[in-house]
């Protein structure tokens, strides 16, 4: 029998096929969860990053104030982080934020991954949960059971597939900011400005 056409092998491709339509179907409703600013703005900003990533935390501590506090309170954007875990030992970091979004702390556990790039271990995760007063056992219920490993995977695919080589690339109306280092509140603010809206 020829084994591509055999019933155990199509069986296992229409699960495998079926599991995969499911992971990019859940992705859509995700992505617009965890956003800052106004949803109706002209403008919108997607930063992708990694927690571990020297630069990205430099972003986060330094240019990301500006943003939030010209751009994000103000009405004028909306910001949309994307997990591009580059380095594989930060998936479960990335995943914690999730997890810690199902009780409303997603921003703040990124801000303490950001402070802390060199510590993520899984009891360095658990004591940042503590620290934001999560829910000890839902946290780990969520974290141990990997609720986002998929999820995570699908949003490394979706930078792969979207060119992405390096982090952080900022994006603002799907336009790259081309720059060797870091990009600035500047930059931004040129970038927003040259879009004439």
């Amino acid at each position: 029998m020829n084994p591509i056409r055999s019933p155990l092998f199509l069986s296992v491709l229409i699960l495998f096929t079926g599991c995969m339509n499911t992971v990019k179907t859940d992705l859509g409703p995700l992505l617009t969860d965890h956003t800052l600013g106004s949803k109706d703005a002209k403008i919108t900003i997607e930063v992708y990053s990694d927690y571990q990533c020297p630069g990205c935390a430099y972003f986060e501590q330094n240019v990301f104030p500006l943003i939030r506090s010209h751009l994000i309170d103000t009405g004028k954007v909306k910001y949309i982080y994307h997990d591009f875990p580059i380095h594989r030992d930060v998936w479960l970091a990335a995943e914690s934020t999730y997890c810690a979004g199902d009780q409303q702390k997603y921003w703040e556990m990124g801000s303490l991954l950001f402070q802390h790039i060199e510590n993520q271990t899984p009891s360095a995760l658990k004591e940042y949960a503590k620290q934001l007063n999560l829910n000890e056992d839902t946290f780990l219920t969520c974290l141990n059971g990997r609720k986002y490993k998929a999820y995570v995977e699908q949003l490394y695919q979706q930078g792969v597939e979207k060119g992405i080589t390096a982090t952080p690339s900022i994006f603002i109306n799907g336009n790259l900011i081309k720059s060797d280092t870091v990009p600035s509140y500047d930059d931004i603010q040129n970038m927003i400005d040259s879009l004439n809206l």
